[in-house]
């Protein structure tokens, strides 16, 4: 039982040490080296932006072809296959980390501003990419999860595919990658490791298929890239600040605090 367990993790272990090098060689920016010297409001030129554009869709197709596969039947990448895998080694494996761990490297991007460490990007330029990739992505997963209404391996109800937690997760890992791979590699590898720890959990957790998470880590990083293909940058800085007054009303004294991006 114990060496089935440890050729189980090590063929998992494989699976993600093969997945994040390749999206650290799929996913990079293409014009950080190019612009590295720019300031953070560089507008992408419509011939930069097309060359983006592909390399940007190589990860995210990469991830619906083998969410693709894992749906056939075989005896390694199948999602019967990994279930029956978790089912027979882990059946006892429940954690709640993933539900925590999906928004770590979001957090990061704002906890590095607050530190002082600024990102490719401006704060009012970094905020309204991350929406924007948010919104289609609840749009999508919503979307696919009513329209196929898969049920969860641990049968709680319709709404397996594809995993929104891994698409999240994914989200933030780009997000991360896009706005401070440029400075260190390992804040890209960081949040991909992360991200990738999401979608194991998912899976050990009983609650997707791999598919699931390879669709819903496709749709993640796709997104992501989308958005910054057509975001509207700011052409001029704006200076950002935290501005705090004190207020008095009927007796009672507060204060009042405005944000500028």
């Amino acid at each position: 039982m114990i060496s089935c367990r440890i050729k189980y993790l090590a063929s998992c272990f494989l699976g993600v040490i093969s997945f994040l090098l390749f999206c650290k060689s799929s996913c990079g920016q293409t014009n950080a080296a190019k612009h590295k010297d720019l300031p953070s409001y560089h507008i992408p030129t419509s011939e930069e932006k097309k060359k983006e554009f592909k390399k940007s869709m190589i990860a995210p197709a990469a991830l619906f072809v083998a969410g693709g596969i894992a749906f056939t039947d075989n005896d390694f990448w199948s999602d019967d296959a990994w279930a029956d895998g978790r089912n027979r080694y882990f059946s006892d494996f429940r954690v709640r980390v993933d539900d925590y761990l999906a928004f770590a490297p979001v957090a990061t991007v704002y906890g590095l501003q607050l530190a002082g460490i600024k990102g490719k990007h401006t704060l009012y330029d970094q905020t309204a990419i991350l929406l924007k990739a948010e919104l289609i992505a609840f749009t999508v997963v919503g979307s696919l999860k009513g329209i196929t209404m898969r049920e969860r391996p641990d049968m709680a109800n319709n709404q397996s595919f594809p995993s929104g937690h891994t698409a999240q997760a994914f989200i933030g890992a780009t997000f991360l990658h896009r706005e401070y791979g440029h400075l260190s590699p390992w804040y890209s590898i960081g949040g991909y490791t992360a991200a990738t720890a999401v979608g194991a959990m998912r899976i050990m957790n009983n609650k997707h298929y791999l598919s699931d998470v390879l669709f819903g880590a496709g749709i993640g990083i796709l997104v992501t890239n989308l958005s910054y293909l057509t975001h509207g940058y700011k052409r001029t800085k704006r200076r950002q600040g935290l501005t705090v007054l004190p207020t008095y009303n009927q007796g009672t004294l507060g204060f009042s605090a405005g944000l500028r991006f």
